[in-house]
């Protein structure tokens, strides 16, 4: 219980260790502490007049979490808990946290732990800091940051010279961010002292808090927050949030505000992220309009989270609206969205179901549904899966399963690994394993992986690294010294990186000192700028300059091209003379154009045509080529100067192919046009037919 005036908390990713004294609990405590929290659950209520004799009382006659859990109502066991917590002194409240943390229920749990540590806080704020980062409590990040929130409120100073104080960056982050929380996240006074006091600017999490709380005051005030930013990729980043935060609230409506972002790509991005959220706060709505208009790709995705949501509500209606959709390719498509819907509710129905509609395992229908089936009937989706006719299917199928089963019952996946007759079959399940099962138990998960033999053990480590690191990062750094030297050097450019994109800079660089002068050293590097360039491209960039000249660096360049060619494609394009290796520096340029004409075809194809003659040109055209939705005269002209004949041909077929996207009848007319081989009049007539199927 708890819930009814359980204190609001920001939950906040904590951790580290601080020299702050931990007041000893008492004997009941300890042994708690030690052997885990004995466990509260079904605790007898008391009659409403025994209740009223301990309000009237005040509750004084009870000492223990479980004497609160007697009361009938959340309000009653609410207030009794805040009475018994504001007249017990520091050690007393740490007792009853240590008592509250047996609480069977875990949303129970959370709330009574929520107002304890906010107590702890006010009594002894070092004390509570001391607990929360204990082993019995280290887990439940968001304590921690609770802890640092309620401080600040309290008195500021002294808890920035405590936060100052921590000896390493990411503790003082962890800190400064809660502190932020506290105070409105930015833009005012006290966050401008926190700021300075720690050196610490607000990180992506809490700017985006900052932004919900300015759209729920004005949209428009929320946006132009968005226009400032300097970095394009935190404007595209932040445009998505946005999106889905009002589209939550006012559903399409909130399309209406994409007119005040600057620039297309924001707008597009903005307005995609309004349409998911609408789909699934009226998915009806959404479905209707699927039915009523001719979709295009976007309509389609857009159809398919709405269909999705109304099939987790109302399976049937869900099927119905299926049924209503004409075109068999789009039907095939959505299909997919209510698989997991229908084998919850009818697994055997959703076997045939999904057995009548999907057509060769294509469109992975019943992949789905035994994915689906496993989380409950894991033998039978199994057996299943293996009666599949091909390699493929079966893979696929298995493959899925292991996912869903890795997610839920690990340990059972792996005990089911015996029931996969075939070899290949049964190493791609296991890999799978490993991967979702590094995320709920790493050190289960980890144990497991280093018993497998050679090169599987190899693999799993390192899908085990990128997972882990992305949801981990402490217990990925706890476990690098236990691996073999090979697997330490892929994790310990996967941690390198994610701590620059998680933590700091600064920690990062500390984590890959050790390694100066040595020839991972370069990697490691790379991998931090690759890290920064997550949340900011300008200091990734200036980085960058650190890598040692080579092939490392022309990789590294090409990669931040590939990510900010979508965000700001001019800048992008001034990177390009960077890269000092001619073939890299072609591939970068394609990879560059590809992303730029998809978003502002018209400024890509002036900014091709003012290249110079030659190779990047000529790749840079036949990328652009793929994107046109016309063959117009400058176009035309554009692809006669490419001077390689075999680039020109290539991307005369890349224009028609793109072309046929959105009219096929002119594609159909270009490709009688122009000089095109039979063969290959013949490929572009399939595909041709294959877009008049979406029409």
């Amino acid at each position: 219980m708890f819930r009814l005036l359980a204190l609001a908390v920001l939950a906040f990713l904590a951790g580290a260790a601080a020299t702050f004294v931990l007041v000893k609990p008492d004997a009941t405590a300890q042994r708690s502490a030690q052997a885990g929290s004995p466990v509260i659950e079904n605790v007898p209520t008391v009659s409403l007049a025994e209740a009223e004799s301990h309000r009237d009382n005040r509750y004084r006659s009870m000492h223990t979490i479980e004497d609160t859990l007697a009361l009938p109502g959340d309000f009653a066991q609410t207030e009794a808990l805040y009475a018994l917590a504001g007249r017990s002194d520091s050690a007393g409240v740490q007792n009853l946290i240590f008592q509250a943390n047996g609480i069977a229920d875990r949303l129970d749990r959370k709330a009574a732990l929520d107002i304890l540590f906010s107590r702890l806080t006010e009594l002894d704020p070092r004390s509570a800091l001391a607990l929360s980062r204990t082993g019995e409590f280290r887990a439940e990040r968001y304590l921690e940051a609770g802890v640092w929130q309620s401080w600040g409120q309290l008195d500021l100073d002294a808890a920035l010279a405590g936060a100052a104080a921590l000896d390493s960056p990411f503790e003082r982050n962890l800190a400064a961010q809660a502190l932020y929380a506290a105070y409105g996240y930015q833009g005012n006074d006290a966050t401008d002292l926190i700021e300075q006091a720690l050196d610490i600017p607000p990180n992506s999490q809490t700017r985006a808090a900052w932004l919900f709380h300015l759209a729920e005051r004005d949209p428009a005030e929320a946006v132009a927050a968005v226009n400032a930013l300097s970095d394009p990729m935190q404007q595209h980043e932040y445009a998505n949030y946005l999106g889905r935060h009002l589209g939550r609230l006012n559903g399409l409506a909130a399309a209406r505000h994409a007119d005040l972002f600057r620039g297309q790509g924001m707008r597009q991005v903005y307005r995609r992220a309004v349409a998911a959220a609408a789909a699934e706060a009226d998915p009806e709505a959404i479905l209707d309009e699927l039915l009523a208009g001719r979709p295009g790709m976007e309509r389609t995705m857009e159809s398919h989270r709405a269909l999705q949501t109304l099939a987790s509500r109302d399976v049937e209606k869900a099927l119905a609206y299926l049924a209503r959709i004409g075109n068999p390719q789009h039907r095939a498509m959505l299909a997919n969205a209510i698989a997991p819907a229908l084998a919850q509710a009818d697994p055997d129905r959703a076997i045939l179901w999904a057995k009548e509609n999907d057509r060769g395992m294509h469109n992975g229908l019943l992949s789905g549904v035994l994915a689906a089936i496993a989380s409950t009937e894991p033998e039978k989706a199994i057996d299943e899966a293996q009666q599949l006719p091909s390699a493929q299917q079966r893979q696929q199928a298995l493959g899925s399963i292991a996912m869903t089963m890795s997610q839920h019952e690990p340990q059972r996946a792996v005990e089911l690994l015996d029931h996969i007759e075939r070899t290949g079959d049964r190493m791609t399940v296991a890999r799978n394993i490993a991967m979702f099962w590094v995320q709920s138990d790493p050190d289960a998960a980890l144990s497991w992986m280093l018993q497998r033999d050679g090169n599987e053990r190899e693999t799993m480590l390192s899908m085990g690294a990128e997972m882990l690191v992305q949801s981990d990062l402490d217990s990925a750094i706890r476990w690098l010294p236990r691996l073999d030297e090979k697997s330490q050097a892929v994790w310990r450019a996967q941690i390198a990186s994610n701590l620059a994109a998680q933590r700091s800079p600064a920690e990062a660089l500390q984590f890959i000192s050790r390694y100066e002068g040595s020839v991972e050293y370069p990697q490691l590097l790379a991998s931090v700028v690759n890290g920064i360039a997550q949340t900011d491209m300008q200091t990734a960039l200036q980085m960058a300059e650190r890598v040692p000249e080579g092939l490392q660096r022309d990789g590294l360049y090409t990669g931040l091209i590939g990510r900010y060619g979508r965000q700001d494609p001019e800048q992008a394009a001034r990177i390009l003379d960077s890269i000092a290796d001619e073939g890299q520096r072609a591939r970068a340029t394609s990879m560059l154009v590809m992303s730029w004409s998809h978003n502002d075809p018209a400024g890509a194809q002036q900014w091709a045509e003012r290249l110079p003659r030659g190779d990047r040109r000529d790749d840079a055209v036949v990328q652009l080529a793929s994107n046109w939705d016309e063959l117009t005269p400058s176009r035309r002209l554009l692809l006669n100067s490419i001077g390689n004949l075999e680039k020109r041909r290539q991307a005369l077929m890349m224009a028609v192919r793109g072309i046929a996207r959105t009219d096929p009848q002119q594609a159909e007319t270009l490709m009688r046009e122009l000089d095109f081989t039979d063969d290959e009049r013949r490929e572009l007539q399939h595909g041709i037919s294959v877009m008049r199927a979406y029409q």
